[in-house]
């Protein structure tokens, strides 16, 4: 009984696991499949190894002041020494010798730098937030790829329902169609087109949910959610109330961290010009030492202050601040050309919006004088004084304008969605 229970647990287990990974869940907001395919995507880990980089260069630029040491060692023949040109009486000079020996341990010290150091960390800190900011702008085609195809895809979803719609209608006359003929009021060949039509209207059912799939499983791998064909994608409702009007596009930021980038390596231009001040001790041990008369192996000390002023970066200065300069120009060129073209899109959005706000009213319209005509049609069928074929005509009509009503409304909300994500703007 003990094994049977054990059994029966591991079977149940197994289930439990196969069952978690069909499930699919029924519905996901905009924002939810947005974040996920931001998450999802490379680009999320190159963010955390920017910082890294950043980190680990600004630690290695301040090392340039921390104590610096080398260690020097030279062994040299002369073919002439230091001697005295006279010989004075009762005193002897040694001769100094030929093979002269040093090893020299020299620790430096950093005071003053000029901001050197300073600004190198800044500029690779400028460096970092202009690659963070290209990152967004990557992050932000992703969204676009995904809300473009979500947009899609709800427009395949509203011209289903137009087909459901007909589709209730064809079956609706065919039931009424067939006891008609069943009666003896109506021939055969009335129910033969409605069931053509009906078959029609499974071909273009056939095809919407086979583009609706392709489209639903671009958003899976976009965002590693499982979209199946009965996942709702929940559309944000107030995206036509929404007044904010501010561009935030991320190649913005990329423009503004570029510019900061070039500010700060114009300012380390300036610092390379200044002298350096660093205190130094040298310990080690020669022959001679720093009594340069003693033929023997002496101990060597010395310490002090050190300036260096090198004069090259005079010579280049003014052509490398010419040359940031104009990649300054550059990218003020490239964003007024991207906000021209932002300008050009946000008129084309709004013209368009307003297009699709008289063409909804307009549909409306167009609907209300169609199912009256369909409704006279229908009665005018089962009277005999309408052919199938002749209140078909006017049944896929009325299907005609409910479907451009749905495509309208739609495509007025992909409009929204697309010109709120030109503007870079949340949605909740």
């Amino acid at each position: 009984m003990k094994c049977f229970n054990q059994f029966a647990i591991r079977i149940i287990c197994i289930l439990q696991f196969i069952g978690g990974l069909s499930y699919s869940q029924e519905a996901y907001t905009l924002a939810e499949l947005l974040n996920k395919a931001v998450q999802s995507h490379p680009t999320a880990q190159a963010k955390h190894l920017l910082d890294k980089l950043q980190s680990l260069q600004v630690k290695n630029i301040q090392t340039n002041f921390w104590p610096q040491a080398t260690i020097q060692a030279q062994a040299t023949l002369q073919n002439e020494v230091s001697h005295f040109p006279i010989q004075l009486p009762n005193i002897i000079v040694q001769e100094l010798a030929k093979d002269q020996y040093r090893a020299i341990a020299d620790i430096q010290q950093l005071i003053y730098d000029g901001g050197l150091v300073s600004n190198q960390k800044k500029i690779v800190e400028a460096q970092s937030n202009v690659e963070q900011a290209k990152l967004e702008v990557e992050q932000y085609k992703i969204k676009e790829k995904v809300i473009q195809l979500v947009v899609q895809r709800h427009s395949i979803q509203a011209q289903l329902e137009t087909i459901l719609l007909l589709g209730k209608d064809l079956k609706k006359n065919h039931d009424k169609v067939s006891a008609q003929i069943k009666s003896g009021l109506m021939i055969q060949a009335a129910l033969y087109q409605l069931e053509v039509e009906m078959i029609k209207a499974d071909q273009k059912k056939t095809e919407l949910n086979n583009y609706s799939k392709t489209l639903s499983d671009a958003i899976s791998i976009l965002t590693y959610y499982p979209i199946l064909a009965n996942t709702k994608i929940i559309i944000p409702t107030n995206v036509e109330n929404i007044l904010d009007n501010e561009d935030k596009r991320p190649e913005l930021k990329l423009f503004a961290a570029q510019e900061h980038w070039i500010a700060k390596s114009k300012t380390a231009l300036f610092s390379k010009k200044m002298p350096r001040l660093s205190a130094f001790l040298q310990a080690g041990y020669g022959r001679p030492g720093l009594n340069v008369l003693s033929n023997s192996f002496d101990p060597i000390l010395l310490g002090g202050l050190r300036t260096q002023w090198s004069i090259s970066p005079f010579y280049t200065y003014k052509r490398e601040k010419e040359i940031w300069n104009l990649q300054s120009e550059q990218i003020k060129i490239q964003k007024n050309s991207f906000d021209l073209q932002q300008n050009l899109n946000k008129t084309q959005f709004l013209n368009e919006i307003s297009k699709l706000k008289l063409l909804i009213e307009q549909d409306q319209k167009i609907i209300e004088l169609r199912e009256k005509i369909k409704n006279t049609a229908e009665s005018q069928l089962y009277s005999g004084v309408l052919t199938s074929a002749e209140f078909v005509r006017e049944l896929n009509a009325l299907d005609q304008a409910r479907q451009m009503l749905i495509l309208h409304q739609s495509q007025l909300t992909g409009t929204y969605i697309l010109y709120h994500n030109s503007l870079s703007h949340d949605f909740r």
